[in-house]
């Protein structure tokens, strides 16, 4: 019970503060970098800069990603590329006591990924848990992805997309508020 209520917290911060509470509650603290409450929240657009780019097409230097809540706050939703033929999605929502990422992909697949709790501050880490319309022995797909909170205005993302069962390079984006 305690870790469901954690992750809820989680996605709540992530929704409001943490990409996506305008103040942190205790014991989420780990997730952000400082102490100190966010007085900002953080839906709205956020600009890409660094060389999170797939051959697909998604979240290249300068492109907006749109940060929304949906569904009653049940969801986060980021939007890479919108508008364009590339355009992705990455939901995060909670299943039963599991806080979920859905990647909707130009790859016309969705890998689904896990968090999983980092002892890093700031940090929030999503690791491989399945998907859906690919097979990940040989499919390319989204594998993991961390957030690195710096402060209210800046967030790096990192990512690493499998294909025929092995890590492409470390793909890279910092997005700063716009």
């Amino acid at each position: 019970q305690q870790r469901i209520a954690y992750l809820r917290r989680a996605l709540r911060w992530l929704a409001r503060g943490g990409l996506g509470l305008a103040a942190v509650p205790s014991d989420v603290r780990p997730l952000t970098r400082r102490r100190r409450p966010w007085s900002c929240r953080s839906a709205g657009s956020w600009s890409s800069g660094g060389s999170a780019q797939h051959d697909h097409g998604a979240t290249r230097p300068g492109s907006i990603v749109s940060v929304k809540t949906k569904a009653a706050g049940s969801a986060v939703v980021h939007t890479y590329a919108a508008g364009t033929p590339g355009e992705m999605e990455s939901v995060f929502h909670m299943d039963g006591d599991k806080l979920l990422l859905t990647h909707y992909c130009a790859l016309q697949n969705a890998p689904v990924l896990r968090f999983e709790k980092s002892s890093k501050p700031g940090e929030m880490k999503f690791v491989f848990d399945g998907g859906t319309n690919f097979n990940p022995k040989v499919d390319a797909h989204l594998h993991e992805s961390t957030f690195q909170v710096i402060d209210k205005d800046t967030v790096e993302q990192r990512s690493t997309v499998f294909a025929n069962d092995k890590p492409n390079p470390e793909l890279k984006a910092v997005l700063h508020r716009v």
